[in-house]
């Protein structure tokens, strides 16, 4: 992302508004006329005589952890002379990483029970047509494909 800056590190909106310009090979400059290929860092002079510069806008992570507690707006660093969003991260309080826990715990469940219904359902027909109870002829062919599937994912986990 870039910006353009004033004399006093401001940031100027383009021609068409926008203070952030996610290009910078074609500018609306901020008296409505246009620049092409333009790098970081470079001068922009406007028919009124005004003098503008194109900044890069750093992305800064601080603190740690897999949550996103705040980005700021875009700021000027003047220590670091640049353009800057803050993006500040933080660990899980205890209450979300409960809620982690409980919807992992929750779906592993699922997925032990949906294992668990496949095989007894695989066995159930197994039997079923072992005895003659039921014939391979009694289904469609769209029930017969999918036990067919069903009996060889059991089978390769088993």
């Amino acid at each position: 992302m870039y910006c353009i800056e004033d004399a006093d590190h401001n940031i100027v909106p383009d021609g068409s508004g926008k203070t952030e310009l996610r290009d910078i090979k074609r500018v609306h400059r901020p008296d409505g006329g246009w620049s092409s290929n333009l790098n970081p860092d470079d001068q922009l002079h406007d028919e009124n005589g005004n003098v503008y510069f194109v900044r890069e806008i750093v992305r800064r992570t601080e603190g740690i952890g897999p949550h996103v507690a705040a980005t700021s707006p875009v700021q000027y660093n003047s220590g670091l002379g640049q353009f800057e969003v803050v993006r500040t991260m933080r660990e899980h309080t205890a209450e979300e990483s409960q809620a982690i826990e409980k919807t992992q715990t929750e779906s592993s469940i699922r997925d032990v029970s949906g294992r668990q219904a496949m095989w007894v359902l695989v066995e159930l027909v197994s039997k079923l047509l072992a005895q003659g109870t039921i014939q391979a002829t009694d289904f469609s062919p769209n029930v017969k494909d999918a036990y067919l599937s069903l009996k060889s994912k059991v089978n390769s986990v088993k």
